[in-house]
C-alpha cells in the first residue's frame, strides 16, 4: 500500500445518511480502480466528528487525505480532480463547495475577519471561478496534504481537529491552519 497517492476516508455519524452516501462512494471506488488511481480507503472507527477526523489524519496513507461526510454525494472522479487541482495550483488544502441542507442554504465556506468566521455570500456562488480563496470550509469534502498535518503536530503540538470553543472540529482545524499561515 506504499504506492497510494492518498486516502479517501469517511466518518459514519448518522447511519441512515450512510445509505445515501454508498452509491457515490461506490462509484468513486470503481472510478479510481478502473482508472488505475492508487487510493487507500478508510473508515473512522468512531462516529464523533473530531475523534474520527483526527483518527483519519493519523492513519491515512500517501500524500493526500480526502475526507467525505456520509451526508454527501459527489462525482466519481472527485479524488482525481481535487488532487490534480491542488497539485497543479500548489494548494495544500482544498474543499469541494457545498451548501447547508437547511435555510438559508448558505455555502459551507468562510472568510475570517476580526477573529471570527463569516459564511461567503451565497449570491456569489453562481459567479464563482473554479478556485476561490477562503479561510475556512466545512469538513464534508476536504482534501488535505500530509504537510499540513505534520506542521500542526510539529509546530503547534496539537491534533488537527480537536474542537476549540466556540467552533466545531472543522473550523477549529482552520483556526490552526490560519495560525500557521497556511493558505
Amino acid at each position: 500500500m506504499a504506492n497510494e497517492i492518498g486516502s479517501c476516508g469517511y466518518i459514519c455519524t448518522i447511519p441512515i445518511l450512510f445509505e445515501k452516501f454508498i452509491p457515490s462512494y461506490t462509484t468513486l471506488v470503481h472510478y479510481n480502480a478502473t482508472h488505475n488511481i492508487p487510493v487507500a480507503y478508510l473508515r473512522a472507527t468512531h462516529g464523533d466528528q473530531a475523534f474520527g477526523r483526527n483518527e483519519l489524519a493519523k492513519t491515512f496513507i500517501g500524500d493526500w487525505l480526502l475526507m467525505l461526510d456520509t451526508d454527501m454525494s459527489f462525482p466519481a472522479d472527485t479524488f482525481e480532480v481535487m488532487v490534480k487541482l491542488a497539485t497543479d495550483n500548489n494548494i495544500e488544502i482544498l474543499s469541494g463547495l457545498y451548501c447547508k441542507k437547511e435555510p438559508p442554504y448558505s455555502p459551507v465556506a468562510f472568510k475570517h475577519k476580526d477573529g471570527e468566521f463569516f459564511p461567503i455570500d451565497p449570491i456569489l456562488m453562481s459567479e464563482l471561478p473554479t478556485l476561490v480563496s477562503v479561510e475556512a470550509a466545512g469538513g464534508g469534502c476536504l482534501l488535505i496534504h500530509r504537510n499540513v498535518f505534520d506542521r500542526i503536530k510539529n509546530e503547534l503540538n496539537e491534533e488537527p481537529f480537536t474542537t476549540s470553543s466556540p467552533y466545531p472540529e472543522d473550523l477549529s482545524f482552520f483556526k490552526r491552519v490560519l495560525k500557521l499561515g497556511i493558505q
